[in-house]
């Protein structure tokens, strides 16, 4: 993470706590209660959840799913998994994505504008 958003993954636990907060007031400001992060890249910004909850200052349901990038990675994070499941903050699991995606321009696509005839 960081090639299309230089820095961001040098943000420190104090800003990816601000960038939970502040994420939080604006959902908790149009109505939702409580929301989904489902691709949340590393240990840290676990963490940094899990830091907003014991302060207090959590005041949505969160439901998190951490992004891995390999089955090795899978295999290394299953190892050191903790359970973390209070009424405003649960961990879902891991997400390996196997198949491509739109967004990552990793999909496969196929142009239906072009017919095929008999031939």
């Amino acid at each position: 993470m960081g090639a299309l958003a230089p820095g961001w993954g040098d943000r420190s636990d104090g800003d990816r706590m601000g960038d939970i907060t502040r994420g939080q007031a604006a959902c908790l400001s149009v109505g939702y209660t409580s929301g989904q992060d489902v691709i949340v890249y590393s240990d840290r910004d676990i963490q940094a959840y899990e830091n907003v909850l014991e302060s207090g200052d959590l005041s949505m349901r969160v439901y998190l799913m951490q992004y891995i990038s390999s089955a090795e990675h899978a295999r290394k994070a299953l190892k050191a998994a903790k359970k973390i499941d209070s009424a405003l903050l649960r961990f879902g699991g891991w997400k390996l994505a196997m198949d491509g995606g739109c967004s990552a321009g990793t999909a496969l696509m196929y142009d239906t504008s072009m017919t095929m005839s008999a031939g």
